[in-house]
């Protein structure tokens, strides 16, 4: 799926490249178009591909509004597109699929979710013996504590992830089962924290080129859309403070501080061109 994704998102830095606008548009559609069946499907690494596809669109987008002036229809057709309800819940749904799905694994050990007849006559041993009714116990404490997590603030969330996976991973050894299968859901929460911030950094950069259509100019604070594009500025996952916003020399950058909670005024590069470390800013620069 992200190999499909892959192609629409070529077509449009083609099509940008030869300043056709509205192929341009056609094929990004398509791609936002297509993550968007993906998104009732109750599995983790469906949400994750959905995730990727999606990143894949936003760069698309970001790199078509810095060579193309959208119309204000092209802009508020492609905000409907990346509505903010668009992850509603589904790093919720995946990971309750992947909670039926591991208890389904543990308590049916001849389920067809183990191809291998070796592993499947093993589990069949250990259900008899009782073992896995105390694995399949402490598995669902650990996923219990996960889904209660989604009630908190998204950095408390992370924490509460964070807290689970390192739980995991300092169980006794004969809790092999849980400690081979259980997902690395830390990283999860980080991934679509992530995907939820930099949604929230197109949607506002489409309200900012709206903006500029209607006053000729790019605004001063994120706070001077409130009035006409959206109720209030959009809260980064990552320090619960409003997404940033600053004008560059052409143009500007919305951005998220990222993982590591600090700062870097938007930028990815650090003074000799090179990447800053994992977790630094996650920026949606528009250099027109």
């Amino acid at each position: 799926m992200v190999e499909c994704g892959e192609s629409p998102q070529i077509k449009v830095f083609h099509h940008v490249a030869r300043e056709e606008t509205s192929e341009a548009l056609d094929a990004l559609e398509t791609l936002l178009k297509m993550t968007e069946t993906l998104r009732h499907e109750p599995i983790l690494i469906t949400c994750l591909v959905m995730v990727a596809c999606d990143s894949l669109a936003i760069s698309a987008l970001e790199e078509l509004i810095t060579h193309e002036s959208l119309s204000e229809n092209d802009l508020k057709r492609f905000g409907g597109l990346m509505s903010k309800q668009r992850y509603d819940e589904i790093l919720e749904r995946a990971i309750a699929g992947e909670r039926c799905l591991l208890t389904e694994a543990i308590g049916q050990p001849h389920s067809s979710i183990f191809s291998q007849d070796t592993h499947r006559i093993l589990l069949v041993l250990l259900r008899s013996s009782g073992y896995l009714d105390v694995e399949q116990m402490v598995y669902l404490d650990l996923m219990s504590e996960y889904m209660e997590a989604f009630e908190q603030p998204p950095i408390q969330r992370r924490i509460t992830f964070a807290g689970g996976d390192n739980k995991v991973a300092d169980l006794p050894f004969y809790h092999a089962v849980i400690r081979s299968v259980f997902p690395g859901l830390g990283k999860a929460v980080d991934i679509d924290l992530r995907a939820r911030a930099r949604l929230d950094l197109a949607r506002m950069a489409l309200h900012v080129e709206q903006y500029r259509i209607k006053e000729g100019r790019l605004p001063d604070h994120l706070a001077d859309l409130t009035e006409d594009y959206m109720e209030t500025v959009p809260v980064d996952p990552f320090d619960d403070t409003p997404i940033k916003y600053r004008k560059l020399e052409k143009g500007y950058v919305i951005y998220s501080v990222g993982s590591d909670g600090k700062d870097d005024e938007g930028m990815e590069l650090d003074s000799e061109g090179k990447p800053l470390a994992d977790g630094t800013d996650i920026p949606f620069a528009v250099r027109r």
